[in-house]
């Protein structure tokens, strides 16, 4: 299918900046061709661990690993802590795929 990126993106909120993962999908022959991204964050800081640290509303994605279907993403919290999300990559891939570029 392609290449799936987990990313970190950020935005500039009333609080300051936000960190998220992000997600996007690129060409597997072609790397360098986007195929789809979602228009919304695959998570955002929403915990009070990760909303308050060394640095806030941090989630930084640094990590990630699949089992049968599930995609386990780890990242950082805040600077502070080590998080893990995990969804089912199916349903990401199939999301991405009604946000094609």
């Amino acid at each position: 299918m392609g290449w799936l990126i987990i990313y970190h993106g950020v935005h500039v909120s009333i609080n300051g900046y936000v960190y998220s993962a992000c997600t996007a999908l690129l060409e597997l022959e072609n790397p360098q061709i986007e195929i789809a991204r979602l228009p919304y964050p695959l998570f955002q800081p929403e915990e009070v661990w990760e909303l308050k640290g060394e640095v806030n509303n941090v989630c930084c994605p640094t990590g990630t690993v699949v089992f049968d279907d599930v995609l386990y993403v780890y990242y950082g919290a805040a600077d502070e802590r080590i998080g893990c999300a995990s969804m089912s990559l199916s349903q990401l891939l199939k999301e991405l795929m009604h946000n094609k570029k």
